[in-house]
């Protein structure tokens, strides 16, 4: 399996130069040069989880392909919009990456965490109360969207109405 990993690795890092040579010449997408990085960080990760002996090695290996993750998301989203032609405003791209920032300080918190575990002689996992912080930052984020697809719910009035929208706060109510 740590063959196969390595050769999958290997072919990730040669997509960035590839970007600059083919890509970049004929338009500029940072989007997509991000992504590129992410994958060869997530394919470091997953390389480096397969060489590893014992368990906290593994963990920690897993930790890196989370870095890469981070941000796949976000570009994926944005490459497909911009090749489908669909246009989004300014501050989704910021939403975007503000969360992607979220889920990137949260595995760095558990890669500190990991590390202070490592240099003190505790009898007790700093990790566990990283997992608990990532728990509640993943909840929070939830349920910002959660209220944010319930509005989406509402029907739009129609253009002759004269009526209002009215928020709701929960799906029960808005059917």
């Amino acid at each position: 399996m740590a063959i196969a990993y390595g050769i999958i690795f290997a072919l990730s890092l040669f997509m960035p130069p590839l970007y600059f040579s083919y890509v970049h010449k004929k338009q500029n997408e940072p989007r997509l040069f991000v992504l590129f990085l992410c994958v060869c960080v997530v394919n470091l990760g997953c390389f480096l989880t397969s060489l590893s002996k014992t368990v906290e090695f593994a963990l920690w290996a897993n930790k890196i392909t989370c870095l890469g993750q981070a941000f796949v998301p976000a570009c994926m989203f944005m490459i497909i919009s911009k090749l489908c032609g669909f246009t989004y405003k300014k501050w989704i791209v910021g939403l975007l990456i503000g969360l992607a920032l979220i889920m990137l300080a949260i595995v760095l918190g558990n890669i500190g965490m990991w590390i202070i575990e490592k240099i003190t002689t505790w009898n007790f996992e700093l990790l566990a109360i990283s997992y608990v912080m990532s728990m509640l930052a993943f909840f929070f984020v939830y349920i910002l969207l959660q209220d944010y697809i319930l509005i989406k719910l509402v029907p739009a009035p129609i253009a002759e109405d004269k009526s209002t929208i009215v928020a709701v706060d929960s799906a029960a109510t808005a059917k």
